[in-house]
């Protein structure tokens, strides 16, 4: 009889193996991958849209800044005498009409539309950047479902096992060759998996409902893709990531700015130079006498910048500090992604030598000294706490190599939004 059990035993894992790859490929089936998620949640992100929105707005705004000012049309009377109000009572009398037109300093008109337009580009970037952190946090929360869900389907693998180890140690104490303590210790593991996959449970309800913000309810609810079709290529340490990094949005972003401050120094040097004004004016006589012509003016007027030390000196100079607190702040986000790809790639690297100690070593280890303990105890050479202690083992073990395999997943999703996928 006791070879019975073993070979039951046996026979069970090898079915549930059999049925667990059997529910997975239906799955598969109707799973939400993990890019699938991530092109859920960026159709027509809010977020992304009103980004853009503004690069759009800009553009037009450059457009305008670059324009001459309107001109300015003038109406009027001169030279009218105050005792009568008499328009043909003086000669000198004239109605005017004339035309004025201010054009700006220099190129300032040029630079403010340079600047429209490097501004567009930083919400272009800004929506690029958006678009990046969208893709991680639904790769988290997607990663986050993923790992409840296979931890409950390996839970749920392992149950058979404790169920038939209850089953062997009530046949054995039916027959008096094993204690009753056996029974209870076997139904208390049990229930501590219970105890488990109902915390599992609630973990996944709360990872769907966070997932649902990006992509829907529905959407949210459907099963994920094993984590194991959605593994990177192992890293190549070369150097391309760090140059990579150059061409980030967020580096990029800072360069724009950095362009729009340096842009801003040549409009304070504009102010130096002289801003002219044009205007061309037309006088009819009012007493309607042939004898004396119309009149014509035209007159060009210009502000000159004398006293430039407190005015023009000080814009220039709080223009330059600003471009310097830019390019500071370039060098230090450089630095710090530098720091944080090479942090990122070092954790992968560790992780995935975990991976390989897992498959190559603890796992079969665990499984062959479960195996050894059943069959000493079912010998009567052995005590059941060992038999307990050893499928307890490899339950942990494996839920163990699931939180690597999840968190090496976590690593690639943050490196691929500092780097290019090619660079990773």
């Amino acid at each position: 009889m006791y070879t019975n059990h073993r070979i039951g035993l046996c026979g069970l894992l090898l079915s549930v193996v059999f049925i667990s790859s059997s529910v997975q490929a239906k799955v598969d089936d109707t799973a939400l991958t993990l890019i699938e998620a991530q092109y859920l949640a960026l159709q027509n992100e809010p977020g992304i849209q009103a980004r853009l929105l503004r690069a759009r707005a800009l553009i037009d705004q450059s457009v305008a800044d670059s324009q001459l000012p309107d001109p300015k049309l003038i109406l009027g009377i001169q030279n009218l005498p105050t005792d009568s109000f008499d328009l043909d009572q003086e000669a000198m009398t004239q109605l005017r009409l004339g035309i004025r037109q201010q054009i700006p300093r220099g190129d300032s008109l040029s630079i403010k539309g340079d600047i429209g337009r490097t501004k567009s580009a930083v919400w272009r970037l800004e929506s690029e950047i958006r678009r990046r952190k969208v893709k991680l946090d639904v790769g988290m929360l997607w990663l986050d479902s993923a790992y409840w869900q296979e931890y409950i389907q390996t839970l749920d693998q392992d149950r058979y096992l404790f169920e038939q180890l209850i089953e062997v140690t009530e046949s054995l104490y039916s027959l008096g060759r094993k204690d009753q303590e056996d029974v209870l210790r076997a139904q208390l593991e049990l229930s501590k998996l219970e105890q488990k996959r109902l915390i599992a449970s609630e973990n996944i309800n709360v990872s769907h409902d966070s997932l649902s913000q990006w992509i829907g309810v529905t959407q949210a609810q459907r099963p994920t893709a094993t984590m194991y079709s959605t593994r990177r290529k192992d890293l190549q340490r070369t150097t391309k990531g760090i140059h990579a990094l150059e061409k980030h949005p967020e580096v990029l972003r800072l360069s724009s700015e950095l362009q729009i401050s340096r842009d801003r120094i040549k409009l304070a040097e504009e102010a130096y130079k002289p801003q002219f004004g044009v205007e061309l004016g037309y006088g009819f006589r009012a007493d309607g006498d042939t004898d004396r012509s119309n009149l014509m003016s035209a007159m060009v007027t210009l502000d000159m910048p004398l006293f430039s030390g407190n005015r023009q000196d000080r814009r220039l100079s709080a223009e330059q500090y600003r471009a310097l607190a830019v390019e500071e702040e370039r060098q230090a986000l450089m630095r710090k992604l530098q720091a944080k790809t090479t942090s990122l790639r070092s954790r992968w690297a560790f992780l995935d030598q975990q991976i390989e100690h897992y498959k190559t070593s603890l796992l079969p280890q665990a499984e062959q000294q479960a195996e050894a303990a059943l069959s000493a105890y079912q010998s009567d050479v052995g005590d059941f706490a060992d038999v307990m202690q050893g499928y307890i083992t490899v339950l942990n073990t494996k839920l163990e190599f699931l939180r690597v395999s999840v968190e090496k997943n976590r690593v690639g999703e943050q490196l691929s939004y500092y780097l290019p996928v090619t660079a990773i």
